[in-house]
């Protein structure tokens, strides 16, 4: 917004993808940190977020599944990528509702390419499910996954974190900026656990030090909270990088 090419009438479309991974693709393209009952309950969750100035909402995840090029400077590589849940509500949180036009606003996953057809099967079972069976059976499912595909003790983590903000006024791109990041984990813990327990610290921190209120928010609005946030990710990760595609 403090940059000279911001107007509201400008289109912007926000994009932010997450995936924890394994550190190189199995025959399942998936592993789990944790009990897989969490991830196949996500499934079952309708998704909304603004797809061409329109509110897409996707009762099953996996129907929206798309891939998705990233130019990593590390590396390129493709993955696939679907909507999560419901964006909407970050679109406030994230200070774009003030009368600006937003042609895409989603948050959502990343795994890597081939994800959906490696997880047909759990998909047709999920969408076969009556009701009153799904609690139980979904719990059967999560047991036999957490059996063949959790990581074992010599095995590592990766996570990718991509956000990106293209903006267009009329037809042409005047702002296109984009985080990366994309680590393993190591000898201190996975890199899910540690992107996560360093978050969970510095908003303690921020609390204690009266710089943000307590309470459930999504992210700091200040500038140089933010940068000192960004910092410590940086400081924690393999690759991180902040890449200007007009530059």
């Amino acid at each position: 917004k403090n940059s000279k090419v911001f107007s509201a009438e400008n289109q912007h479309s926000f994009l932010s993808y997450c995936g924890g991974l394994s550190d190189t693709p199995n025959d399942f393209c998936y592993k789990f940190s944790w009990s897989p009952l969490g991830v196949l309950k996500a499934l079952m969750s309708t998704s909304v977020s603004i797809c061409e100035s329109q509110i897409y909402t996707v009762d099953k995840p996996w129907e929206s599944v798309e891939l998705y090029p990233l130019p990593m400077p590390w590396g390129e590589d493709e993955f696939e990528v679907y909507p999560n849940r419901d964006s909407l509500p970050f679109i406030e949180q994230y200070q774009m509702n003030e009368g600006l036009k937003i042609d895409h606003f989603v948050r959502g996953t990343l795994r890597y390419k081939g994800w959906k057809d490696a997880w047909a099967d759990i998909f047709s079972e999920i969408d076969s499910l009556e009701s009153q069976e799904v609690e139980g059976r979904l719990k059967i499912l999560s047991d036999d996954l957490w059996k063949k595909y959790s990581y074992k003790e010599d095995e590592v983590d990766r996570v990718i974190l991509t956000v990106e903000l293209k903006v267009k006024k009329d037809s042409e791109v005047v702002w296109h900026k984009q985080f990366l990041l994309d680590t393993l984990g190591n000898v201190k813990g996975s890199s899910m656990a540690q992107l996560v327990s360093c978050s969970v610290a510095l908003a303690v921190e921020a609390v204690l030090n009266k710089e943000i209120p307590p309470g459930v928010s999504a992210a700091p609005h200040q500038s140089e909270l933010v940068k000192r946030w960004l910092n410590q990710a940086e400081e924690i990760s393999d690759h991180f990088a902040l890449i200007d595609h007009l530059s």
